[in-house]
């Protein structure tokens, strides 16, 4: 059950997880780097049996197998992009990936 304030049954307060969006980081993404994410994640789309008409689907969930890939995919690029902005004299700050 849900309380009005959202919260679980039980729970008398949360925790709120701020997160800093990189947008600046997107103008380093490529058309070319959405293009691969696609087609990674083609085998997982599901089309509607009347997508000539809907134009709509679903993904299916991904594997471990899959997310484990996605993730990798994901920081790469992240990585990619900090160091272009870092070399363009942006204020990101460049980690080592793990």
């Amino acid at each position: 059950m849900v309380t009005k304030t959202g919260l679980p049954e039980g729970m008398e307060r949360g925790i709120l997880w701020l997160m800093k969006l990189r947008t600046d980081l997107l103008k380093y993404a490529t058309p070319q780097e959405t293009i691969k994410e696609a087609v990674a994640n083609n085998p997982r789309y599901k089309a509607e049996p009347l997508f000539s008409q809907t134009g709509t689907g679903s993904l299916s969930p991904a594997s471990t197998e899959q997310y484990a890939k996605e993730v990798e995919r994901s920081t790469a690029r992240i990585q990619k992009a900090l160091r272009l902005s870092a070399k363009s004299g942006s204020r990101g700050v460049l980690k080592k990936a793990a």
